[in-house]
Order: structure tokens, then C-alpha cells, then sequence
């Protein structure tokens, strides 16, 4: 049941994560929306409130209370706060986290619009640095 949990959560935020990254302009206050969006949603799924919500209608022995997925939570809140970042901490952001992040969702780091203006130019060669 542990990993069947572990997976199911790991999955949703993994899906939050996609979405996330899909979005090719965004605001400050966008993305503190999608920090928010993200605690509601977590605070959502821990096994308390699941637990609750399944009072009465299901009656399980035993519940998951201790997962903990490891791209979960924290892994997307990372993602988000490097939307913060300026150009050259974002890429430093990149080159630490490369290994654990899929290359389209560090390419939405520094294809956002606000980021970098609206130089293809300057986009492309940022491209090609994450891609090395």
C-alpha cells in the first residue's frame, strides 16, 4: 500500500510539475498562485486529511501515513522559486539540478518570456548552454 501511495503522489505532483512548466508567461504573482496552488494541494493529499475525507465510506486496516515521495513537494516548490531567479542564478540553478529535473522543464526556465525579453537570439544561446 506504502508504494502504491508513494507512487500515486509522486505522479500527482509530478503532473503539477508539467503544468507548471507549460506556462510560457507568467507574472510574479503567477507564480506565488502556483506556490499556493501547491501547498492547497499538498496539504490536500497528506494522510490525515485523506483519512477524513474517507471517514465512513472505506474502511481500511491500514493507511500510508509516513510517504513521503521523493519528488514531491519540495522537488516542485524548488522548480517554482528558480522562476524567480535572474538569468545567470537560473542557469546556475540548472547546471546544479540538471540531473534531476527532465531537460523540457529546464528549458521553460529561461524560455519565459519575462525572463530574457523577447530576443529569440538570447533564448537560443541560453538553450544551448543548458543542453551541454
Amino acid at each position: 500500500m506504502n508504494l502504491l501511495w508513494n507512487d500515486i503522489l509522486e505522479g500527482s505532483y509530478l503532473a503539477l510539475l508539467e503544468g507548471f512548466s507549460k506556462v510560457l508567461n507568467c507574472s510574479t504573482e503567477g507564480r506565488a498562485s502556483m506556490s499556493m496552488d501547491l501547498a492547497t494541494f499538498s496539504s490536500g493529499v497528506e494522510a490525515q486529511a485523506v483519512l477524513d475525507r474517507l471517514q465512513g465510506r472505506l474502511h481500511l486496516d491500514t493507511f500510508p501515513t509516513d510517504v513521503v515521495p521523493k519528488r514531491g513537494m519540495q522537488y516542485v516548490d524548488l522548480y517554482i522559486k528558480a522562476f524567480y531567479y535572474p538569468v545567470e542564478d537560473a542557469m546556475k540553478w540548472i547546471n546544479e539540478h540538471h540531473e534531476s529535473y527532465h531537460m523540457d522543464h529546464l528549458l521553460s526556465l529561461i524560455g519565459v518570456t519575462g525572463r530574457v525579453g523577447k530576443d529569440g537570439r538570447k533564448v537560443a544561446e541560453l538553450s544551448k548552454r543548458v543542453r551541454e
